[in-house]
């Protein structure tokens, strides 16, 4: 963990055999204010998970979160095109996917997090 300024920064690796991601999760030390958006999903709740890596097949496991972060999102092109915009702040789950061990857990944007409702199950079955 290294503290810049107001922010605390800190670097989650995930890794498997030959893959190694780093995700920078900042805590603002500050209150956010209405910057900071309400979690859709909490600890230990249950849900489906889209595969996180996109050289893979498309697969949606029973999974469960593990622990909620906040990201600061980055669009570099909005940035390269108007540096008035505030980075976005966006949240992130850590996710256990059923039957898989602790060292495939991966941070994941709520893109790639879905309830446990008939309709995902049978989007889960299709693939």
């Amino acid at each position: 963990n290294a503290e810049y300024g107001e922010a605390v920064v800190s670097t989650q690796s995930t890794g498997s055999f030959n893959t190694l991601q780093h995700y920078y999760i900042i805590n603002l030390t500050e209150p956010m204010g209405n910057n900071k958006p309400t979690p859709k999903f909490i600890k230990g709740q249950k849900v489906l998970c889209y595969e996180p890596d996109p050289c893979k097949q498309t697969v949606v496991y029973f999974s469960i979160v593990m622990g909620v972060d906040f990201e600061d999102v980055c669009d570099e092109e909005m940035v390269g095109s108007d540096k008035t915009k505030e980075p976005e702040i966006v949240p992130v789950y850590l996710i256990h996917f059923q039957n898989w061990g602790a060292q495939y857990d991966r941070w994941v944007t709520e893109d790639l997090v879905l309830d446990i409702n008939p309709q995902n199950l049978a989007l889960k079955r299709r693939t």
